[in-house]
């Protein structure tokens, strides 16, 4: 694997995905990570997308993981169960 290196001319957009189980461990991580900004949070429960995005200050939610393909998001956090990663 090799290292990735990427010019960003402002903070690093990120994309969660998966609001339920691991997603709870990154949430502090996502608040105090330099650089970064949480530009989505996807979940297909909406009540849940909404108030995570919410308690992270996430610019948007949504229920599609395509949303995540935005021209802002750089890096994408699927946080889903191993079975829904295709």
């Amino acid at each position: 694997h090799g290292l990735v290196r990427l010019a960003l001319t402002g903070p690093l957009g990120i994309a969660l995905i998966g609001c339920g189980g691991v997603a709870a461990l990154y949430r502090a991580t996502y608040r105090a990570l330099p650089g970064a900004a949480l530009r989505l949070v996807v979940d297909i429960d909406p009540d849940l997308a909404r108030r995570v995005a919410d308690e992270l200050g996430a610019a948007r939610w949504s229920t599609d993981w395509r949303d995540a393909l935005a021209d802002d998001v750089a890096l994408a956090d699927v946080s889903t169960p191993n079975h829904l990663h295709e």
